[in-house]
């Protein structure tokens, strides 16, 4: 998939007298360029275990050394990684862990590294002299911040009410010449408008590696994308997922900022207390030519008091793992039991794994848009037409390696 690199910067500043200084950044990105993925139309399940590429891996560590630029003109990231600097965490998807590990390479260049053992008479030296940082993750239907649209019963319900409903059903009237046109093209003996990002997911990738062989017109691609971001827009809407996707993210974030304030955290670091004031500040960069842009956040003045952001965070439907089981109508995962069980046993307790350092990195399918979708709708739809996942899609394929393997005209 390509034009994925979505990257989103929230940073807390101390500002002192129309200075700032960045005391503590979480930086989002979307993973890298990969190989065909299939998911279902109502519970988000993916069919495989999507791959990172060649060209994804590139992407990534091109992002990482974007990033480390950035902080390092800041005067805020060192060149060595230190366990009380960053705290990494991804989904528990291969194309999400890769795309990490790519990304912390361009973070963390390599550097010389040898331990002398004077008793032993021997020097061990670093594999390859890359920094190793850990990346942390959970499984899949546990990860309610990076995963929070799966093992929800409350929105596969709306969306089944969507699919039913006149306005898709008339835009299924409407898509049934080009759906069959496709169905010709591709060889497939039925394609459902419900599943219809699966079909653009399998053309743009072939496309993308200029393998033309599939004969579609510029004209039918155009209407493609189109129908593909008319179903997306509506399925991840605002009115459809509303908090539940990014809420408890957001929330993370808001409170890792407070710890950080109040002084809680490993990271400390001094600043002058005179006049001084914490302030939020949201930037987001689209793919790897675009440039980083500051936004302002809805609700909140151009800039944000670290108040302002917590009391704006703290307001939405979702701000935990009880808000969110209410949400979803879930009780059968086993963290929604638990926090059904404290009302009876007060001394459970179940907490979110929680940022720690001075910056956090999130890999995950949607994740740069969920957070958006808490804060702010304004980017929902223009998101969604750049990347984007689908659904399920029966017909057999090439992977993405084989397409890369295979001799053609165009640039790899």
């Amino acid at each position: 998939m390509e034009l994925c690199n979505l990257l989103l910067a929230v940073q807390l500043i101390y500002s002192v007298r129309a200075e700032f200084d960045i005391q503590q950044a979480v930086v989002i990105s979307r993973h890298g360029s990969r190989t065909l993925l299939a998911k279902d139309h109502s519970t988000f399940e993916e069919g495989s275990d999507s791959q990172l590429t060649i060209r994804g891996m590139n992407q990534m560590f091109q992002a990482g050394e974007f990033v480390r630029k950035h902080y390092q003109k800041a005067g805020f990231l060192s060149d060595v990684y230190l366990p009380q600097d960053v705290y990494v965490r991804s989904s528990d998807y291969s194309r999400t862990l890769n795309s990490a590990l790519s990304f912390l390479l361009g973070l963390y260049p390599p550097r010389n590294q040898s331990l002398n053992v004077s008793y032993a008479g021997q020097v061990f030296y670093a594999p390859y002299n890359i920094q190793q940082v850990p990346i942390h993750t959970v499984a899949a239907e546990n990860d309610q911040v990076l995963r929070a649209w799966l093992a929800c019963p409350e929105l596969q319900k709306k969306l089944a009410e969507f699919y039913t409903s006149l306005e898709f059903k008339k835009k299924e009237s409407d898509s049934t010449q080009l759906r069959k046109q496709l169905e010709n093209i591709l060889g497939v003996k039925k394609i459902d408008l419900k599943d219809f990002y699966n079909v653009y997911d399998f053309i743009h990738l072939h496309q993308l590696y200029n393998h033309t062989y599939l004969n579609i017109s510029a004209e039918q691609w155009n209407q493609v994308v189109y129908l593909a971001d008319w179903v997306e827009y509506h399925k991840y809407s605002k009115e459809m997922i509303g908090d539940i996707g990014g809420g408890l993210l957001a929330n993370e974030i808001a409170e890792s900022f407070s710890d950080f304030a109040a002084k809680k955290t490993k990271a400390k670091l001094i600043h002058d207390k005179s006049t001084g004031k914490m302030i939020v500040q949201f930037s987001f960069k689209n793919g790897l030519e675009e440039p980083l842009v500051k936004y302002s956040i809805p609700e909140c003045k151009d800039t944000c008091e670290l108040d302002e952001f917590v009391k704006l965070v703290k307001s939405l439907q979702v701000r935990d793992i009880t808000s969110w089981c209410h949400a979803c109508g879930n009780t059968q995962l086993s963290r929604c039991q638990v926090t059904q069980q404290q009302t009876v046993c007060p001394t459970l307790e179940t907490k979110e794994p929680r940022l720690s350092g001075t910056g956090g990195f999130f890999l995950g399918s949607f994740v740069t848009l969920l957070i958006v979708i808490c804060v702010t709708a304004l980017w929902h739809f223009y998101l969604r037409k750049r990347c984007l996942l689908g659904g399920t899609y029966p017909r057999p394929r090439k992977g993405l390696s084989d397409l890369e393997n295979t001799s053609s005209p165009g640039v790899i």
